[in-house]
């Protein structure tokens, strides 16, 4: 599963207005990493707001090799679908309820996925730390990032390590997050839509959209599993259950491969992939469920 990207370059841009308000709504359009060349040592930061002199590189578009790709929800999927791999809302805020995947429709996939779908049925909130490494067009992104979330619409997603070290988006329900870039801009949130590029993971997923409580939910409900033996990951045996999505589902996902953990049941590593290109791969580590993660993990200021 892909993982959300946090840092926020456009926090920079308003971050040099002095004062600083606490909360600003995200509206310059910038890329996720600037393809410009190094520029000069920067000159002494205003006291006003300023034009930017430098031109800011545009999103990529549709149809450019480093554009997401488009889709709408397959037919059949209401537009207020529970959130999940694939399934980016529209309308109303998403919930998500607390018994995602049924039971006995599990034990017929396997013994591995029937135990991952009770343990996550079973948790009100869950924490997980993820390396990962995705492919967009000609854009790689290789980040660690530490998630938690409670049901039903609470998540955070904070990059510990990579270029999205120290940077946080905070979803709590609807289509907005809150985010900070971290470091010494930590103090500068901004206010962006969910999907929108600048808060997403390289694919296009947004905060909450990747847990463990949204893969069951959408992996039990649309397309197919399967489940078979799978190859030891860093040494841990385990079963590869392979989700295929039904036809026309957005961004483009084509397989997902979820290695669980013969033993505890919980992930060990994922990979996606568009067609026979492999687009994404995450390794698990920290997995933790009903662990009573405190209100204050969802303030997007908070460490």
């Amino acid at each position: 599963m892909t993982i959300l990207r946090p840092l926020l370059a456009a926090a920079a841009v308003y971050a040099i207005a002095t004062p600083l308000p606490a909360t600003a709504e995200l509206v310059t359009p910038v890329p996720l990493r600037s393809k410009a060349p190094a520029s000069p040592a920067p000159a002494p930061i205003p006291t006003a707001v300023a034009p930017i002199a430098s031109p800011v590189a545009p999103l990529p578009t549709a149809g450019s090799p480093d554009a997401t790709p488009s889709g709408t929800l397959p037919s059949g999927v209401p537009a207020t679908a529970t959130p999940g791999r694939g399934t980016p809302t529209a309308g109303a805020a998403p919930t998500l309820p607390l018994a995602t995947g049924d039971p006995a429709a599990a034990a017929r996939i396997g013994p591995n996925w029937a135990a991952f779908v009770t343990l996550v049925n079973a948790a009100v909130d869950e924490t997980e730390t993820i390396a990962t490494h995705e492919v967009r067009g000609n854009l790689v992104s290789d980040d660690t990032y530490k998630i938690t979330a409670r049901r039903p619409t609470l998540a955070r997603c904070e990059g510990i390590a990579g270029p999205t070290k120290g940077g946080v988006v905070v979803w709590t329900g609807g289509e907005k997050v809150k985010a900070h870039p971290g470091g010494v801009l930590s103090h500068v949130v901004v206010i962006a839509s969910r999907h929108d590029r600048r808060a997403t993971d390289l694919l296009g997923y947004g905060c909450g959209e990747t847990t463990l409580a949204s893969v069951v939910s959408i992996w039990s409900t649309y397309g197919q599993v399967v489940e078979s033996p799978g190859t030891p990951v860093d040494g841990v045996a385990t079963a590869m259950v392979v989700w295929t999505p039904p036809a026309g589902f957005p961004l483009g996902i084509t397989r997902e491969e979820l290695y669980l953990s013969t033993v505890t049941h919980l992930p060990v590593m994922t990979k996606g992939y568009i067609g026979t290109k492999l687009v994404e791969n995450s390794r698990f580590s920290s997995v933790a469920l009903n662990v009573n993660v405190p209100d204050s993990a969802f303030d997007v200021r908070s460490r």
